[in-house]
């Protein structure tokens, strides 16, 4: 209801060099929904999102993962390795990206000491992330969200609430990420 008889144009220049921009408001203002619609994981009941000319609504999944990069508020990790959890939803036929470069990307969000004793990239992560702090779930969601984007390279880019529960030294390596990922 919230967004009932409201539209939100944004037109960005191509020669703005970053485009990053925030939305700010209460708990429970519709920020976390509008991302939720804006990413299409929520269909509005009316209305139509469309980036770069392209109804997000009416292009499968694939597509929209090429459009569209997402990291939710709550974290989501999978069942499995370290490696599964970091490559999750991108394409298995070739390896992308090397196992030295994974571990560069861990020790950039502070999480390669965490795991590099627990059996490195073969490290166990339990459903959930049960055995992961909140703070090393979200950050390894971020990891995964950053090489998504560096592939897929889409129009947009959704991270919701991204340095909500880090550290100093977290939020200032994964700001400086966002700031890379926004040029």
């Amino acid at each position: 209801k919230i967004f009932e008889g409201h539209s939100l144009h944004l037109k960005v220049p191509k020669e703005q060099t970053t485009k990053l921009y925030g939305f700010i408001g209460p708990s429970g203002g519709g920020k976390s929904t509008l991302l939720q619609i804006l990413g299409g994981q929520i269909r509005p009941t009316s209305g139509t999102v469309f980036i770069n000319g392209i109804d997000v609504y009416n292009v499968d999944d694939f597509v929209r993962r090429k459009m569209i990069a997402v990291q939710g508020q709550v974290a989501s990790n999978i069942r499995g390795t370290l490696r599964y959890n970091l490559l999750f939803s991108l394409p298995r036929k070739n390896k992308i990206y090397s196992d030295e470069y994974l571990v560069e990307i861990l020790k950039k969000v502070g999480l390669w000491d965490v795991f590099s004793s627990q059996g490195g990239l073969g490290a166990f992560i339990g459903e959930a992330g049960f055995n992961l702090s909140g703070g090393q779930r979200q950050r390894l969601n971020f990891a995964s969200l950053y090489l998504r984007a560096k592939f897929f390279k889409p129009f947009l880019i959704l991270i919701d609430e991204p340095t909500s529960s880090l550290d100093e030294i977290s939020e200032s390596a994964i700001t400086e990420m966002i700031d890379e990922l926004a040029r």
